[in-house]
């Protein structure tokens, strides 16, 4: 899940960061300055900010993605999982996902239907 070649694994782990730092981390920031499910404060203005942020770093990810079946390419990688997690919290937090992001739409269709995904 990490890549076979030291080249694989290097792309395997940026792209694994921006899902997690550049997408979670945003999609987390938006759902708990809206609604958080642990109490946190509400913070519109941070949520406002980040909602500005988001749609750029998808689209360096629906811009790498191209027509691969996965991030990394034709196998899923730790990069899918972290993403998947990252789509998942946003649908649990209502933070939209821009739908000029059909590849990534796509992709999160096909990675829900794997039985580890529905797990």
């Amino acid at each position: 899940m990490i890549g076979r070649t030291p080249l694989e694994r290097a792309r395997v782990r940026e792209l694994e960061r921006i899902a997690e730092l550049d997408v979670l981390m945003r999609v987390a920031r938006i759902v708990h300055a809206t609604r958080s499910p642990i109490g946190l404060p509400a913070n519109p203005a941070l949520a406002d900010v980040e909602r500005a942020r988001l749609p750029q770093v998808l689209g360096v990810l629906e811009a790498h993605i191209g027509d691969a079946p996965f991030l990394a390419g034709e196998r899923p990688t730790i990069a899918d999982c972290t993403l998947f997690a990252a789509f998942r919290f946003a649908d649990f937090g209502g933070v939209e996902i821009d739908p000029a992001c059909a590849r990534l739409h796509a992709w999160y269709a096909r990675f829900s239907e794997r039985p580890s995904a529905q797990a």
